[in-house]
């Protein structure tokens, strides 16, 4: 919650707000509706540039940027990301190998991106189906 500037990790009413007093009338105490929950959001961050120095004195992590990701293979089983293929701007391709990657590709993207054919054909991480369609 701190990393994403969303506020402590509460979410009941009464430990988010200052002001405890009910701002509408909630459902008896007894009913089966909980009424003192709430969500939390944060607002618009770019994460790069707010931990931008992190990331570059880090031993465990190393961020490319200004490239495109091109697809993933997997290990001999098939249940895991063992290389990133990507392709850099001018053209030049190149593959990065690690025992854990992030996709930090949005949404939508990061659905694409996995379901991308590879050299098996089934994409990564659909054996039931299902990726992205929830």
């Amino acid at each position: 919650m701190a990393y994403c500037g969303a506020g402590v990790f509460d979410f009941s009413v009464n430990g988010s707000r200052e002001d405890q007093a009910p701002t509408i009338p909630g459902p008896d105490a007894d009913a089966d509706v909980e009424a003192n929950l709430i969500e939390h959001y944060s607002l618009p961050t770019n994460f790069g540039a707010r931990n931008r120095n992190k990331l570059e004195q880090s031993d465990y992590v190393r961020v490319i940027t200004h490239t495109h990701a091109l697809r993933v293979l997997k290990d001999a089983v098939g249940n895991r990301i063992t290389t990133v293929e990507f392709a850099t701007r001018s053209g030049k391709t190149a593959q990065v190998n690690a025992q854990l990657f992030v996709l930090a590709l949005g949404g939508i993207e990061t659905t694409r991106f996995l379901l991308a054919p590879d050299p098996a054909g089934t994409g990564f991480g659909n054996q039931s189906d299902c990726l992205g369609r929830y």
